[in-house]
């Protein structure tokens, strides 16, 4: 994860692991893996779909874009880099067509959340979380800077990083899921892995009937904002608001039964109005929110 999360750690393990391969070249006639287009599956291909996933080239930039998703799931993940570092180690063979993932009904996965989700609620655990613009803020309409707003905006977010266990979790601590078959957008199984992408949300309330909403508490709403704005300015007045929760996904590694580690993460596309006195700003941005749970204790 960005900023000191375990994600972000995953990446970079998995990028000083490339670094040790890179100069094994695995020499294919096959496209699937050959990501760089240069004839060759090497840890090159890996470190480029690893870069696309965290945000630092785009997918667009890849000479050879359909040759990355060997697992055929239609996204580009840290599992096709890894299964091309298999590839490379030469514990893996290249698949002759994308690999199909197994893909669990959905219903049955979603079961399976919610029994262990309100499992895990009940046991003690760890949690880290990180938050950050993935769009930055900023003024739409009106006349003050960002930074007059970018505080207030921030809090409601939950902009910044924080960790703890179950005692201090607050609107981060796991609830017991409500998933649904219709919430879940795709989903699909790599080994102990389980991947699900949640349909968009917009507008969602805590408990409330939306996606997001029966897999966290964490959710921003108008009062939310209304509240933090008004601690800022105690005259001023929300007169729109719009959050637009999109790419929420939750992973799970499932071993024996248990879950070993839970994450979720989404990105909230936030639109807003506010006035005070004869001052109107209307403001947008995107932040993500990764989380991540370990170390339960059943």
């Amino acid at each position: 994860m960005k900023a000191g999360v375990k994600m972000k750690k995953i990446i970079s393990l998995m990028l000083a692991v490339i670094l040790i391969v890179m100069a094994i070249p695995f020499a294919s006639a096959a496209t699937l893996g050959d990501v760089n287009a240069d004839g060759d599956i090497t840890a090159v291909d890996a470190r480029l779909i690893l870069q696309v996933v965290a945000e630092l080239r785009k997918q667009s930039d890849l000479k050879n874009p359909a040759g990355a998703d060997l697992n055929d799931d239609n996204q580009i993940t840290a599992v096709d880099a890894r299964i091309i570092l298999q590839i490379v180690a030469g514990i893996r063979d290249i698949p002759a067509e994308p690999e199909a993932p197994i893909n669990p009904d959905k219903a049955e996965i979603a079961n399976l959340f919610n029994t262990k989700s309100a499992e895990i609620a009940k046991g003690s655990y760890k949690w880290e979380k990180a938050c950050y613009y993935v769009e930055d803020l900023t003024i739409t309409k009106g006349s003050l800077s960002v930074d007059t707003i970018q505080g207030t905006v921030d809090k409601f977010l939950g902009i910044g990083n924080g960790s703890g266990t179950e005692k201090n979790a607050g609107k981060y601590a796991i609830i017991p899921m409500n998933l649904k078959e219709s919430d879940i957008k795709n989903v699909a199984q790599d080994g102990n892995y389980i991947t699900l992408t949640l349909n968009d949300s917009i507008n969602p309330t805590v408990g409330g009937d939306y996606p997001i909403s029966h897999i966290t508490n964490n959710i921003v709403t108008k009062t939310d904002v209304e509240n933090e704005i008004k601690a800022a300015i105690s005259s001023a007045t929300l007169n729109n608001f719009q959050a637009k929760y999109t790419k929420v996904e939750i992973m799970a590694e499932v071993n024996g039964g248990k879950l070993v580690s839970l994450s979720i993460r989404y990105d909230l596309e936030a639109n807003l109005g506010a006035s005070a006195a004869f001052i109107t700003v209307e403001g947008k941005g995107k932040a993500r929110t990764e989380v991540l749970y370990t170390d339960f204790n059943y």
